[in-house]
């Protein structure tokens, strides 16, 4: 179990353009930035199969603040909260990754909220040299002040590692990026691409 907490603030003045020399032309702006989270970690598993279940908590919020009044449009929070369970056969080279995340998100008047299940799995080959991945994860944002904003990403992503014998490392990744289901057909997309 572990957990923190973050209360950190930002001051900037700004003189006025007009008459730059008048220290009374000013105005005070500071930002506010509190964060708390925290992690429960448990292991599950044996020596031969280790296993773990974790939550992890995040909340952050920030406030602007213009001469000493906080700017009610220019509020920030955002909270995350996650699941997962990892298990894996250290004999064989396998593991896998299974977890569900949720997150909100408000900017202004702005809200969002997304749920988003993940699925990851890695298998490694020649005595550990070479290791693979398939990670993937469906996420279904909504935004409750705009409904037509609602859309579905889909995040599938392949990778190998490679790692050679003077020390150094060759990789490869693939990552495809589809957005669905948003009511304007112009904020629906589908990405492909890699790295070497």
């Amino acid at each position: 179990f572990n957990t923190a907490y973050s209360n950190f603030r930002n001051d900037t003045k700004l003189r006025g353009r007009a008459d730059i020399a008048n220290p009374v032309d000013s105005i005070f702006l500071a930002q506010v930035t509190q964060s708390i989270n925290g992690m429960i970690l448990r292991q599950v598993g044996s020596k031969e199969r280790p296993a773990s279940v974790s939550l992890v908590a995040n909340h952050q919020r920030a406030n602007n603040v213009i001469n000493d009044e906080v700017s009610a449009d220019s509020q920030t929070r955002f909270t995350n909260l996650a699941l997962n369970y990892s298990a894996g056969n250290p004999a064989d080279g396998f593991q896998y990754n299974a977890g569900i995340s949720t997150n909100f998100t408000m900017l202004g008047d702005f809200t969002t909220r997304a749920l988003s299940p993940a699925l990851s799995l890695a298998k490694s080959f020649a005595n550990n040299a070479l290791t693979t991945q398939l990670r993937t994860a469906l996420s279904f944002v909504t935004s409750p002040d705009a409904p037509e904003r609602d859309n579905n990403i889909l995040n599938l992503s392949l990778g190998a590692n490679y790692k050679l014998k003077n020390g150094h490392s060759l990789n490869l990744s693939a990552v495809h990026l589809n957005r669905f289901g948003a009511e304007e057909a112009r904020r629906n997309f589908s990405e492909l691409y890699g790295t070497l």
